[in-house]
């Protein structure tokens, strides 16, 4: 399993790529219980055999979509002088759910929020002085070397 902390994938000079991987562990033991109910219903043995083994499947069912779900989410963000573009790329089981795009010009600049939770979420800074979130609130790490990494990227190269 590949750390649950925001990682710096790519960086050069026209391009930066930071992914938000999804979280190993709380879908893991999700996947766990689903599976252990699923085995408990199977193995146990009696009259009503078959009504057992279909609570079971029905019960552990939820337990084992959100253990998929939350064990595949992740998100991608790029910035591309290429394409004058930040994007956004969110994928939950291998599909993409979500992309928005925001040209370069509009970013002011990256930033860590955070709440009383201690959960923080990496955002930018808008021409408006508005924000927008480009990962959702959690606890992993690496929120700051992320932030540090865009305002970088953002400050243009100086001539040769």
């Amino acid at each position: 399993m590949t750390s649950s902390s925001l990682q710096i994938v790519e960086r050069s000079a026209n391009r930066l790529v930071i992914l938000a991987p999804p979280h190993f562990w709380v879908g893991a033991i999700f996947l766990a219980v689903g599976a252990f109910v699923i085995l408990a219903a199977f193995s146990g043995g009696g009259v009503n055999e078959s009504g057992v083994k279909t609570v079971g499947v029905i019960f552990a069912s939820p337990f084992l979509l959100a253990g998929a779900v939350v064990a595949t989410s992740r998100t991608a963000i790029v910035l591309s002088r290429d394409d004058h573009a930040l994007r956004v790329e969110s994928h939950v089981l291998g599909i993409a759910v979500n992309a928005r795009t925001v040209p370069l010009s509009g970013v002011r600049g990256a930033f860590v929020e955070s709440n009383a939770r201690n959960a923080r979420a990496l955002s930018i800074r808008l021409p408006d002085g508005g924000s927008m979130r480009l990962t959702g609130a959690s606890t992993q790490a690496g929120y700051g070397e992320a932030a540090q990494a865009i305002n970088e990227f953002l400050i243009p190269a100086a001539p040769p």
